[in-house]
């Protein structure tokens, strides 16, 4: 258990935090910046300031100290199999340190400019956290583990690659952890866990049909959709392009539709992230910046062999590229278990993405064909002028491997009874992963809607396979 409200007093001394529903109080002493835990009620002062708040990001260290960040307001944005989901709307940093008096005009600066960009971070869209649901995983993960990992509290067991505040996490488990007569709170209940509570990065957006519907639809219906933006990688558009040399890409997202109807639910995952080798885009004057193969990686493999002929210098390149292609998808499928890949590469086949869109081609068609499938599509001469239904001919291609690789389907009317596990994703990228990676998202999104509803019995026949035939299903949905 997570507590998610707390009351926080604020003293020029001390703060004082006491969770709803607890008897302890966690005191941190502003003067010496320690922290201790009390089960008594201390003696807060008249002249102390009270705030709620919602939770605990954790803690950050910067030049006058600790720092330490509190979720300030939320707003609901729905229930996941009956748990609520919030998303963060204002946090609040406040610091150890009494006064910055003690640091040097240099450090003030410095610390007013960490600060300014911390607040900046913060302030962002896109941060959401539930106290009894763990936002980090997808549903088969969670079904698929083990009654120990289970047992373990939410922060313990969260996906560091998608957990945004799992640094500050630590230095404030670490700070309790330390607290004198710890193994004292541990017999009396407290647990240090119980103050920790991971964040993601993305979106998460949640529809409950109207009970009116009950009858078409044969019972209640949530529809769930959460993205969850990787850690790795992280940056601006053009500014971070590509891989690094760990195999994590930049615009990484796990994309996951939930639907939960009639005691049945249903997950399906994909993926979407930069092309998976080294290249970059730099920033100029121009709207569209040029395309560049090649990192810094690439640089420090050609300096070591200033011998090589130019041909030679493409073989290694090629090779390199391949290499680090097959340590990430090694990664998806393997140490992530995201299975069977099927790559859907969208970028224009001339122009400036012509030469990186051959060079992905390249690096991964040496893969095995068992676990990574690669369909180019180019989307813009495809489906220029609205061509809408020009998808159709890529999604005959899709569809096969969609009904092959399935989803995550349990039966909650039978003892929560794992009738079809999801044993492939599909991975999209355009240049930018945005608006024709979108599209297609959504296309295979509604196909494996279709399908959940197929074998509940909701709606008959088989997937779409056209664009049109998509487009009418979705009226009909609508209509609903």
């Amino acid at each position: 258990m997570v507590y998610d409200e707390y009351t926080l007093f604020i003293t020029p001394d001390h703060y004082f935090i006491n969770a709803l529903g607890s008897k302890a109080f966690i005191i941190i002493d502003r003067v010496s910046q320690e922290l201790k835990v009390e089960f008594e009620e201390p003696a807060i002062p008249i002249i102390a300031k009270k705030h709620t708040i919602y939770g605990i990001w954790g803690l950050v260290r910067l030049v006058s100290g600790f720092y330490l960040i509190v979720i300030k307001e939320r707003k609901r944005v729905g229930e996941i199999f009956g748990n609520t989901i919030f998303k963060i709307t204002k946090s609040v940093i406040l610091p150890f340190a009494r006064s910055l008096l003690h640091l040097t005009d240099i450090q003030n600066q410095d610390e007013s400019v960490y600060c300014h960009m911390l607040s900046s971070i913060l302030s962002s869209e896109g941060f959401y956290y539930s106290s009894t649901y763990d936002l980090s995983h997808t549903l088969q993960r969670l079904s698929d583990t083990d009654p120990k990992f289970k047992a373990s509290s939410i922060y313990e067991r969260a996906d560091t690659r998608f957990t945004w505040n799992k640094s500050l996490l630590n230095e404030w488990e670490s700070m309790l952890n330390s607290t004198s007569s710890f193994k004292h709170k541990q017999t009396a209940g407290w647990n240090r866990f119980d103050y920790c509570v991971p964040i993601i990065q993305g979106y998460v957006g949640i529809i409950s049909y109207p009970e009116s519907l009950s009858d078409i639809l044969k019972g209640n219906l949530v529809y769930s959709l959460i993205s969850r933006r990787s850690v790795h990688r992280t940056g601006t558009r053009f500014n971070t392009r590509g891989i690094d040399g760990e195999g994590n890409c930049a615009n990484t997202v796990e994309t996951e539709q939930l639907v939960d109807i009639s005691g049945h639910r249903f997950s399906f995952v994909q993926l979407r992230g930069s092309v998976p080798i080294y290249w970059s885009q730099r920033p100029n004057l121009r709207y569209k910046p040029a395309v560049l193969l090649g990192g810094s990686q690439l640089s420090s493999s050609i300096t070591h062999s200033p011998n090589l002929t130019d041909n030679e210098i493409g073989k290694n390149l090629e090779a390199i590229q391949a290499n680090i292609a097959r340590q990430h998808f090694h990664s998806l499928i393997y140490d992530y278990g995201y299975g069977r890949q099927t790559i859907i590469n969208l970028l224009d086949q001339k122009g400036m993405e012509r030469n990186l869109g051959h060079a992905y081609a390249m690096a991964v068609l040496p893969l095995d064909e068992k676990e990574v499938k690669y369909e180019s599509f180019d989307f813009h001469r495809e489906c220029g002028s609205t061509r809408w239904d020009r998808l159709g001919i890529l999604l005959e291609h899709l569809i096969p491997e969609l009904l092959r690789s399935k989803q995550l389907h349990i039966d909650m009317n039978n003892s929560a009874t794992i009738i079809t596990r999801q044993t492939g994703t599909f991975r999209s990228n355009c240049i930018d992963c945005l608006d024709r990676t979108n599209v297609v998202q959504s296309m295979l999104s509604w196909c494996a809607l279709e399908q959940a509803m197929i074998e509940i019995g909701i709606l008959q026949g088989t997937v779409s396979r056209t664009a049109n035939g998509i487009k009418e299903r979705r009226v009909d949905k609508y209509r609903l």
